[in-house]
């Protein structure tokens, strides 16, 4: 597996990590809550009249995405209210009495839910039954085959709505610095994330890197789908549960993808891992080992190290919650969107699956949506009933720009943390070599990208030479054979200039970025690439042409992750990628912008 990007654009969840681990000794379960804390008001969700169901809401959707007749992934919400809001009107009752009343609620639903099951399959309506919710949703997920199927579904029985399944997609050493952790740690009790349990619904976490305790290695000898190997290494002391919910394979931009579930949520994508450690790392040492306390160097000490200190002892800085306990919810496949939110935030309201919510987790976090989000979607639903049930939920605002309406969903529910990006003021990074001329020879701040093959150890050394045309979208006309290209981002996709530049015989390419900002990993896909590249800051190309000719540059993988770059203009500076657009709800969701680009865990495989 290729090594993930070094500087990844990521959502995490930095505040209400904090505002969990301050405040969770204090608001805890049911029957702690003496005196109760105020009631939110009870969601409005009603739109559809529950005589005559309309499926307008479907049609459209799928208009949208060209018209498709058919198949049709859709829920079908019934009328009896989730258990989540049960437990959520019992705040102050015993224990026991509140455990049975939502153990019936979800009891009963599934009654309905097997009533309208039977009666699909007796009037023969043509469907796949996806997955069901009971707990903070009353619904079912169905792929439906046709219109007319649609049209039967809405006549039967107990259905309050039918809403369009709309998938979503991922979003996220120095910001936990940056945000005052360090000084949280040392200056007060229990803010360390002590008994703190996080569910992070991502593309699952990766339990056996040392961030999270795990060994670094042995990923050869486990099989991810199982836990029953010989050797098995899950769970771990940090991320102490969970479920992959779909598979390796599944993608729900395929309309015929299924999801295969299984018990083992090992990372296959990189984003988990990076939220999971964001969030609750414990901290990974210069050397490569997991940083462990010990008398005179713990969490609380931290605060003492200068930002140089910190940096020159961390190769990834501890989470901001480094004592929490870690729960990977996998909802994504190796790549590509899911449809089944909902389903991780069930689990997440009733882990054992006993119909007693108390064991509810403490916090979610959804580093995924999906834009121009809707109150109404079902996974915005789910997220208020959780957060109504005690549930801290945070979510990512999107990464689709400053619009109105523009906010994704979950985010846009009015009981969840909707989280925008600012910018943090460092960054750890790769590094490219030049060799000539003196005068700027040395170490230069770059990224590889996340295509073609990395440059290895030692790397391919060359002349550096300006392309032409400069942005490299169209046949170099240069001679650039057996040399390293310079080209200029902008214009057409990174991987077109590294193919231009592979057709004209170049044996390396180095992109210099056209802004202000850290590098980062080139996006793309194309097999046929064969040359490596890397992509270095605005500041460093302009360097570069300025001594032009005469420059010899050096690609390499050797200094992967360890130059420290600091830009103090970057420092809070919101990004134009992220959502901060009002959502289209009437009310303005809980919007909160924190530092996003952040390095955290990455794969060692």
């Amino acid at each position: 597996m290729k090594p993930l990007a070094r500087q990844v654009v990521l959502r995490f969840f930095v505040l209400a990590t904090l505002l969990v681990v301050l405040f969770a000794p204090s608001v805890n379960r049911v029957q702690a809550q003496n005196p109760p804390p105020p009631t939110p008001p009870k969601i409005t969700r009603e739109r559809i009249s529950l005589e005559g169901v309309s499926i307008a809401e479907v049609l459209r959707h799928y208009e949208r995405l060209g018209g498709r007749k058919g198949p049709f992934k859709v829920v079908v919400e019934f009328t009896q209210e989730p258990a989540a809001l049960v437990y959520a009107g019992s705040a102050g009752a015993p224990q026991m009495q509140v455990a049975t009343l939502t153990a019936n609620r979800v009891q009963s639903i599934r009654q309905q839910q097997d009533s309208f099951m039977q009666a699909v399959r007796e009037r023969k309506i043509q469907v796949v039954e996806l997955f069901r919710t009971q707990r903070v949703y009353n619904g079912i997920w169905l792929r439906v085959e046709s219109v007319q199927d649609l049209q039967k579904l809405r006549a039967l029985p107990g259905v309050k709505a039918i809403h369009p399944v709309i998938p979503k997609e991922v979003e996220h050493t120095t910001s936990v610095p940056l945000i005052g952790a360090l000084e949280a740690w040392g200056g007060l009790p229990n803010v360390q994330g002590e008994g703190v349990k996080i569910g992070i619904i991502d593309t699952g976490v990766d339990y056996i890197h040392t961030n999270f305790g795990g060994p670094g290695s042995g990923y050869a000898t486990q099989d991810f789908t199982r836990l029953t190997e010989p050797g098995n290494l899950f769970p771990t002391a940090k991320v102490v549960g969970g479920y992959d919910f779909v598979g390796d394979a599944y993608n729900a931009s395929d309309p015929f993808s299924i999801p295969q579930p299984d018990p083992d949520p090992m990372d296959c994508n990189g984003h988990g891992s990076h939220v999971a450690g964001t969030a609750a790392g414990f901290g990974v040492l210069a050397n490569g080992s997991t940083y462990q306390e010990s008398l005179g160097d713990t969490y609380a000490d931290l605060k003492d190290l200068s930002p140089q200190d910190y940096r020159n002892k961390f190769r990834i800085g501890p989470g901001v919650a480094p004592k929490a306990l870690i729960y990977a919810l996998r909802v994504f496949g190796c790549s590509g969107s899911t449809d089944v939110t909902e389903q991780a935030i069930e689990w997440a309201m009733d882990p054992n699956g006993d119909g007693d919510l108390s064991d509810h987790l403490d916090v979610i976090n959804l580093s995924l949506g999906a834009p121009f989000g809707s109150e109404y979607d079902t996974s915005a639903i789910a997220a208020n009933n959780a957060a109504l049930a005690g549930v801290l939920v945070a979510a990512s605002a999107g990464n689709n720009g400053d619009v109105f309406y523009i906010t994704g969903a979950p985010a846009v529910a009015r009981y969840a943390v909707s989280v925008a990006a600012s910018n943090d003021q460092g960054a750890r990074v790769s590094a490219f070599e030049v060799t000539q001329p003196s005068g700027i020879a040395g170490l230069h701040p770059a990224v590889e990208a996340d295509f073609g093959p990395d440059p290895g150890t030692p790397g391919v050394t060359g002349e550096l030479v300006y392309a032409s045309p400069a942005n490299g979208c169209s046949t170099i006309t240069n001679d650039v054979n057996g040399k390293i290209a310079l080209i200029d981002r902008g214009g057409c996709f990174f991987v077109d200039k590294v193919k231009n530049a592979q057709n004209a015989g170049a044996i390396g390419v180095l992109v210099a970025n056209n802004v202000g900002g850290f590098p980062f990993a080139m996006g793309g896909s194309d097999p046929t690439i064969t040359i490596p590249s890397m992509l270095t800051t605005k500041d460093v190309g302009d360097t570069l042409k300025a001594n032009l000719p005469g420059v010899f540059v050096r690609l390499t993988s050797q200094y992967r992750d360890q130059y420290f770059l600091i830009d103090p203009a970057e420092e809070d500076r919101i990004p134009t990628f992220t959502s901060r657009g009002r959502p289209a709800s009437i009310r303005v969701s809980n919007l909160t912008s924190l530092p996003q680009v952040r390095r955290s865990t990455l794969p060692p495989r």
